[in-house]
């Protein structure tokens, strides 16, 4: 479950800060935030104040800690030296205050006050972020009870919703209903902070010089990137199109193509007995080549009855391992098979796909509903690539065409070629445009927006007291 004092954010809070870090040689010895903080701070003691509210130390302390431990789980320590701790401090300061900043604000111009429909979007938040930490906890309880029976899955799911209440309001003893207040406010802070920066951004304009100046930049930043990594285009072009947001790739290199593909997993696992017995046919077989080896150099055939022996011990494994897999893979082959005959009695492909495909991306990805899945012919190393049988399989495809029922490792796969990538410099129309300008305009509210908030902090509204938290994740070495 997402924790409220996210420390996700940090990526994106402490960008430069990432650069600045060191990286611990053993994750091991990373800060125990714990140990970095001190034990004799006045955590009542006031970091800052915004308008009538305060930020203590303990709130500062909570939030550094969070970020602290983030870091160390990829082996950056971000209490290192003296000045990488002290941007540290201030930046996580400076996100406590903008956050309460932006809710004094909110408040303040009157966007707290709710019309029926925002309300009803607020409510309909709060509901689901709840239902989702139910699901969530559920799932976990249901888990732990599968092997253990003592284990009631309702009394373990307030355990853990519990458990996460304490971590994230620092407070042993949070209930429920505490917590789920809690949950709520955070909510709708997030949500006034929404209204506020929609409300006072309305005029933020761009022309359409400001866009072909940010298209003439990213095609030359694309081309020169994917001419020299072709195959970085298919992992950047996917993960906008399953995300649906951020920006395609404005240069498409040779060699990549579209399917669609109904996919059926196969159900269940294999029987251990299933890869005991493939490491035995792999030991046979050495011995067979080593005694068939031996009795040619020597001209006799002394192994011949030991190498009969070995054939027949094989083929017997051979045979039993074929029926554990079609075992495996039964049900998975009459789902497919059914389909194929569909497809072959007339139905539509991309119709029976999205109805029946447990190829996932097709469910979230509009894009790859409407387009199909980037597939390479080129031979570029891919991460999460498609299969080998998939790409073997494809090249004995024209536009189209469908294949086969085959399988991967994970189940089975009709594959239909949906068409080509156009190869070259995409052109600024249609979602390319959309998604330029989507960008430049929300460059300029993210400038404008910090002005804003920079105007605020200068009128007088915050006050921070900078030593009330430098002792904070301070050593004997960053001290010295």
């Amino acid at each position: 479950m997402k924790k409220w004092i996210s420390v996700l954010l940090a990526v994106v809070m402490l960008l430069p800060l990432i650069a600045a870090c060191q990286l611990t040689d053993d994750e091991t010895n990373s800060p125990d935030p714990s140990e970095t903080a001190g034990s004799d701070l006045d955590l009542t003691a006031v970091v800052a104040t915004v308008g009538d509210e305060t930020i203590t130390l303990g709130d500062v302390k909570t939030l550094f800690d969070s970020y602290v431990t983030y870091f160390s789980y990829y082996g950056y320590d971000v209490t290192s030296d003296a000045e990488t701790l002290k941007q540290f401090q201030d930046d996580i300061v400076n996100k406590l205050v903008e956050d309460k900043l932006i809710e004094v604000k909110a408040k303040e111009l009157g966007y707290d006050k709710l019309t029926e429909e925002q309300q009803a979007e607020l409510d309909k938040r709060v509901q689901d972020e709840l239902a989702a930490m139910q699901e969530y906890y559920r799932g976990q309880a249901e888990e732990e009870a599968a092997s253990d029976s003592t284990i009631d899955v309702e009394t373990r799911i307030q355990e853990l919703i519990l458990e996460e209440a304490a971590y994230n309001m620092s407070k042993d003893d949070a209930t429920y209903e505490e917590y789920t207040a809690f949950i709520r406010e955070d909510i709708a802070a997030t949500y006034l902070g929404e209204l506020l920066k929609a409300g006072e951004l309305t005029d933020v304009t761009i022309d359409e010089g400001d866009v072909q100046t940010e298209y003439q930049s990213l095609v030359e930043a694309d081309t020169t990137a994917y001419t020299e990594d072709p195959a970085a285009y298919q992992t950047a072009q996917g993960t906008y199109e399953s995300l649906g947001e951020g920006l395609p790739a404005m240069y498409v290199p040779e060699g990549y193509h579209r399917i669609y593909d109904i996919f059926i997993k196969f159900e269940g696992t294999l029987s251990e007995d299933y890869d005991a017995n493939q490491n035995k046919m792999k030991t046979l077989k050495t011995e067979y080549q080593e005694l068939a080896f031996a009795d040619a150099v020597a001209g006799t055939a002394d192994n011949a009855a030991r190498m009969a022996e070995i054939l027949t011990e094989y083929n017997a494994l051979q045979t039993a391992c074929d029926q554990m897999y079609d075992e495996y893979t039964a049900s998975a082959k009459t789902k497919i098979d059914d389909l194929y005959a569909q497809i072959q009695g007339g139905a539509d492909f991309k119709e029976l796909m999205l109805a029946n495909t447990q190829n996932e991306g097709f469910a979230s990805s509009e894009l790859y509903a409407e387009r199909g899945m980037l597939i390479a012919t080129a031979d570029y190393t891919i991460e999460g690539d498609w299969g080998d049988n998939t790409k073997e399989t494809f090249k004995t495809l024209a536009v189209g065409q469908y294949s086969a029922p085959y399988a991967e490792n994970d189940g089975y796969h009709i594959i239909f070629y949906v068409g080509d990538e156009t190869p070259g410099v995409r052109l600024l129309e249609g979602d390319v445009y959309d998604a330029v300008k989507a960008q430049v305009l929300t460059a300029a509210q993210d400038t404008e927006w910090q002005a804003i908030l920079d105007a605020w902090k200068a009128d007088g509204t915050v006050t921070i007291n900078e030593e009330a938290y430098r002792a904070l994740g301070a050593t004997t070495d960053t001290e010295e």
